[in-house]
């Protein structure tokens, strides 16, 4: 509805708009009602990648983010603590590969992360995780070499 409502508007006034619903969204959150605060967030979500890239690109998101060692292992570690539950609840794996881009800066879509975190996780991943876990260091003490 944001979206055509704006439709019939010159580019600058859009412009306007969209940057008026960005700055609620990051300025003025605890001031903003919950009925915004609802159409504010449907609005991000609607456009995951969108929503990544201007935050990565055009907000101080872009320069707070964590690069990893082995991006390939923590992966495979969130499939496995966030993808399918007992209770049968399946998370959304757009949210998911979101968040988590969010703060890794993995050079991959949200849509194609989300599919790598839906494909879960194998036994031979789970072999690899056991492999790497060192049971001698259960005191959080490095291993003297």
């Amino acid at each position: 509805m944001f979206k055509s409502l704006l439709s019939d508007l010159p580019e600058s006034e859009q412009l306007i708009y969209k940057k008026a619903a960005v700055s609620t969204a990051f300025c003025d959150w605890e001031n903003t009602p919950e009925r915004y605060r609802l159409f504010l967030t449907n609005l991000f979500q609607r456009h995951w990648q969108k929503t990544l890239d201007y935050l990565l690109d055009k907000t101080v998101m872009g320069s707070l983010g964590y690069e990893l060692q082995q991006p390939e292992l923590l992966r495979k570690v969130f499939s496995l603590l966030e993808g399918k539950r007992k209770d049968g609840f399946m998370p959304s794996y757009l949210h998911l590969s979101f968040v988590y881009l969010l703060a890794f800066h993995e050079n991959k879509s949200v849509e194609y992360f989300g599919d790598l975190l839906r494909e879960g996780i194998t036994s031979d991943d789970l072999c690899e995780l056991f492999d790497l876990w060192n049971a001698d260091n259960e005191s959080g003490h490095l291993p003297a070499d």
